[in-house]
């Protein structure tokens, strides 16, 4: 039972996963001691493998080195292409919230200016392309990961229910088997007690006979010493 009801357990998740979808959508998030816009992402997987799967798509895809921890990298008084003319700093936080991970990008100008949806809508713009080709990118990987260990899973829950199914069938032969030999001595003791139950009957008889029998020689024997005892007094 419990393995069926595992199974059943990760089809359902399996089938929630892939209901799922990500998120890349304009947002706000508290930096530098303010809201400031940001580009807001969310997603299912663990944010430490997002952090870290991101800050290799942006060295492989745009040679940029994301300085930070995996809670928030950033790169600094850095020119892009796409994203502006003038450089720029970005902060890209990873948060981990019930259900996946949170990812906030927000972007300022070396000297202290923050970039606004209004005043630099391209660069945004640029941000959530840039966060729907990493998503693209990562994600099929990431589920088809989970895919193939949900397979192995049930595989060997497959075998589990296989090798639970033959000892079922294992043992229902044994207690077929089994019950079969009951009643084979259900039969015999029935058969016996009928003996018994004969032989009690022809035990009654024979007692009875036996003490008629036992009466009549006890007779006899009394006569015969009288006989005995009478000849012995006539010799003398």
């Amino acid at each position: 039972m419990r393995s069926i009801s595992l199974v059943l357990f990760i089809i359902v998740c399996t089938a929630g996963l892939a209901q799922q979808e990500f998120v890349v959508e304009k947002g706000s998030y508290t930096h530098g001691k303010g809201l400031r816009n940001a580009i807001h992402v969310k997603l299912e997987p663990e944010v430490k493998e997002v952090s870290g799967e991101f800050k290799s798509f942006l060295k492989d895809k745009y040679d940029i080195r994301l300085k930070g921890s995996w809670k928030e990298r950033r790169f600094e008084e850095t020119k892009v292409k796409g994203l502006s003319d003038s450089l720029v700093n970005a902060y890209f936080i990873f948060k981990e919230v019930t259900g996946g991970t949170e990812v906030f990008v927000v972007m300022k100008y070396p000297e202290g200016k923050y970039l606004t949806t209004v005043d630099e809508a391209k660069a945004f713009t640029f941000i959530e392309e840039v966060m729907h080709e990493f998503l693209r990118g990562y994600l099929p990987g990431y589920y088809n990961e989970l895919i193939e260990e949900t397979n192995k899973e049930i595989g060997e829950l497959e075998k589990t229910i296989q090798s639970t199914t033959k000892s079922i069938e294992k043992n229902e032969k044994a207690i077929e088997k089994n019950k079969e030999k009951i009643r084979d001595l259900e039969d015999d003791i029935k058969e016996r007690e009928r003996e018994n139950e004969d032989l009690r009957k022809q035990q009654g008889a024979a007692e009875k006979v036996n003490t008629e029998e036992k009466a009549r020689l006890q007779e006899r024997k009394s006569k015969l010493e009288g006989t005995k005892s009478k000849l012995i007094n006539f010799k003398n």
